[in-house]
């Protein structure tokens, strides 16, 4: 029995190794990422995530500079959306890094259509593209 929950270890311990050095585990940021610069790799996989109530009618609008691409988007509800006004959840966004130095994931929280200055709230990050010349 003990052979057998030292496998069961070991096995998990190589699973975790390959997916970390094969570059598998995405890397995950959310509201407390605000404002931050961190270092990336071309290719790279990144989700930010931001609470979101549509019901208010603000919702995320995002943007990305150079050449960071979204390449998904969805929403999951906290699994109350059969209540009135309870369709809190999280907007997340899947992007992939580009090559240029560079990248900016802008979003800002506005109901659709309304001007620019209704805006109630902003959430930005820059990452910086390790791209093998440093």
């Amino acid at each position: 029995m003990k052979s057998k929950g030292i496998f069961l270890v070991l096995g998990f311990f190589f699973l975790i190794l390959t997916i970390a050095v094969t570059g598998c585990m995405e890397k995950t940021y959310d509201y407390y990422s605000n404002g931050t610069t961190v270092h990336v790799k071309p290719g790279e996989t990144i989700l930010v995530s931001l609470g979101q109530k549509p019901s208010t009618g603000f919702v995320w609008n995002a943007t990305v500079t150079g050449d960071l691409l979204i390449t998904k988007k969805e929403f999951g509800s906290l699994g109350l959306s059969m209540m009135p006004g309870n369709d809190a959840g999280t907007a997340t966004w899947h992007l992939t890094a580009g090559e240029a130095a560079t990248q900016k994931f802008i979003a800002i929280k506005i109901r659709p259509g309304e001007n620019i200055t209704r805006v109630v709230d902003n959430f930005e990050m820059t990452f910086l593209v390790d791209n093998g010349t440093l």
